[in-house]
């Protein structure tokens, strides 16, 4: 009995135990149902409001694509590319950061507002011409109608010009048989006069070329004969004062020598000035004859001095004749790297030549050279900085001058054969200077002077009078 009692108690103690943990079980069960009901709930609602989004949204961007006139279907990549087209058309002056449909539309209304206000200009404008046209049409009326009066007044005055024009012409008419028939007279009597005159130019054209031939010859033999006279010596040393550092030579007044002129100096037996070498160089000082002049040493050479005898010569000057010079650009008389054609032109008016035709540094040429000019005196050469211009002047210079028989000669021989001295010469020092610039110099005033005895040629002299010979 006990043992029954104690088996009713562990079977209802295990009963108790199951059905607290069945009501544990279940009310653990119910809880989670709930809460999945709760939240199954809300998600649906959720999902109700997304879709309503969703719609909402889809309504709203097929609006937006209709107001931009693009279709729903069509995709992200062509609506893009269609706007960047559009904004690339009308928005041009808008910044690309901040281009949009609504500031291209404000743009394009403010273009619009413009063009508007332009039309209305133009329209303004259109309406005075169109008024200006109306005043002009009053006026136009009665010159036309005056016009037209004149007109018919030519019209009768044509008409009567016409009838007198067909009386002349009938009359004219008759004369054509007559004048026909001189007319083949005259046109035989020009062809034989046409033959004749053929046969006279013939002949004419043959003594022409004859005579151009000889023309040619003859040139040739003055151009020869010139230019042996312009390489010859123009006088001679009469005597020689070396104390007084002065000559006298054989020409003067009636030569028309010119005062200041220098003259190179030559030995006695010098015929070509050109293949020879000079002693020295004078400067007339004074006219004391019709061939007598007085001039002093510029220069000289203790070793080989000036005697009488020795000859005299410039190209600047010939006795009784006003020489003409031209010259290219380049004229650097002083070797000092600067041109100075001014000083050339002077050089030559002084000594009584002409300057008559010259070439400046920007290749414009003055005066014209002819077959009189005795010298084209070209400068230094050109290089290849030169401008063009510059270059053809020069060689159109040179081809002239060889056209006309001019005989050309460069700077620094001209220089030379005139005996030229620079006022203020510059010494040059290093690989290129002259060893004549540095020797030993006589006290200044003072005449040059050797250790040795004195030549009976430097002992005082007298000039000669005028017109005695040496």
């Amino acid at each position: 009995m006990a043992k029954e009692t104690q088996g009713l108690q562990i079977a209802l103690i295990i009963f108790v135990i199951l059905g607290i943990g069945l009501g544990v079980s279940t009310f653990m069960l119910y809880k989670k149902t709930e809460e999945l009901t709760i939240k199954s709930t809300r998600d649906s609602k959720d999902a109700i409001d997304a879709n309503k989004n969703y719609t909402s949204v889809q309504a709203d961007k097929t609006e937006l694509l209709r107001i931009l006139g693009f279709q729903p279907s069509d995709k992200l990549e062509t609506i893009t590319a269609e706007s960047n087209k559009d904004m690339e058309t009308y928005a041009g002056s808008i910044e690309a950061t901040s281009r949009n449909y609504r500031k291209v539309l404000a743009y394009l209304n403010d273009e619009l507002g413009k063009k508007n206000v332009a039309l209305a200009e133009q329209q303004k404008s259109v309406q005075e011409l169109k008024d200006k046209i109306a005043v002009f049409e009053q006026v136009k009326q009665p010159q036309i109608d005056e016009f037209q009066k004149g007109q018919q007044v030519a019209n009768d005055d044509l008409a009567k010009r016409t009838q007198q024009f067909d009386e002349d012409r009938r009359a004219f008419t008759g004369l054509t048989t007559t004048v026909q028939t001189n007319l083949e007279k005259t046109h035989k009597d020009a062809d034989a006069a046409l033959v004749k005159l053929r046969e006279e130019k013939k002949k004419a054209e043959e003594a022409l070329a004859a005579t151009a031939e000889h023309a040619r010859k003859k040139n040739a033999e003055v151009i020869k004969l010139t230019k042996t006279t312009f390489d010859s010596p123009l006088g001679k040393i009469r005597w020689v004062s070396q104390r007084e550092r002065t000559v006298w030579i054989d020409l003067g007044r009636a030569d028309a020598l010119p005062r200041q002129l220098n003259l190179a100096v030559y030995a006695g037996n010098t015929q070509n000035v050109t293949a020879a070498s000079k002693k020295g160089g004078i400067e007339v000082s004074q006219i004391l004859g019709d061939h007598l002049a007085e001039a002093r040493i510029i220069d000289d050479n203790a070793s080989d001095p000036l005697l009488p005898g020795d000859v005299v010569h410039t190209p600047l000057w010939t006795p009784g004749v006003r020489e003409k010079f031209a010259f290219t650009d380049g004229m650097d008389i002083d070797g000092d790297g600067t041109d100075r054609p001014d000083a050339l032109r002077n050089l030559i008016t002084m000594s009584g030549g002409e300057v008559v035709a010259e070439l400046s540094d920007k290749g414009e040429r003055k005066g014209q050279m002819d077959a009189n000019t005795r010298f084209l005196i070209v400068g230094k050469e050109q290089t290849i900085q030169t401008p063009e211009k510059l270059l053809k002047e020069r060689v159109a210079m040179l081809r002239e001058a060889e056209k006309l028989g001019v005989q050309t000669i460069n700077l620094v021989d001209f220089l030379r054969r005139i005996d030229y001295k620079n006022p203020t010469p510059v010494t040059h020092f290093g690989r290129g200077a002259d060893p004549n610039q540095f020797l030993a110099k006589p006290p200044e005033g003072g005449p040059k002077s050797t250790g040795n005895s004195v030549s009976p040629i430097f002992k005082p002299r007298q000039p000669p009078a005028a017109g005695s010979l040496y």
